[in-house]
């Protein structure tokens, strides 16, 4: 995930300062995708990571 958001930004540098060359703008808009894909991937993983852990019936109370 960080070597894509490193190439997104150097993508988006490139785009900025040398007005959006057309050989760049594929590559930016491919790892964005890449990214949220990425991104939703480690999300669902979490939750079924999440659910998948035993918790007790009847949590310890503190009144």
């Amino acid at each position: 995930m960080l070597g894509f958001l490193g190439l997104e930004i150097l993508a988006g540098i490139i785009l900025a300062y040398f007005a959006v060359p057309a050989a760049v703008q594929p590559v930016h808009l491919t790892v964005a995708t890449l990214l949220f894909g990425g991104q939703f991937l480690l999300l669902v993983a979490y939750h079924r990571r999440a659910k998948s852990v035993v918790k007790p019936a009847y949590p310890h109370v503190v009144a």
